[in-house]
């Protein structure tokens, strides 16, 4: 399976708090950043963060 990275945009003081709900769902590479969260995975853990994520805005796939 490829891995791909992603970013779920937050408010400003969310960040922690949407990084600890993705370690909760077993999703590697989670990085806490100003406004957002950036994490790595494949298409399961792409469809975990959509549908369990509550104080992400979105999830975006990072291209470039």
């Amino acid at each position: 399976m490829r891995t791909m990275e992603f970013a779920v945009p937050c408010l400003f003081g969310l960040e922690g708090i949407a990084a600890d709900e993705l370690k909760r769902l077993d999703i590697p590479g989670v990085q806490a950043e100003n406004g957002r969260v950036l994490f790595e995975g494949g298409v399961e853990e792409l469809a975990k963060a959509n549908v369990c994520l509550r104080t992400g805005e979105r999830v975006l796939l990072i291209l470039a």
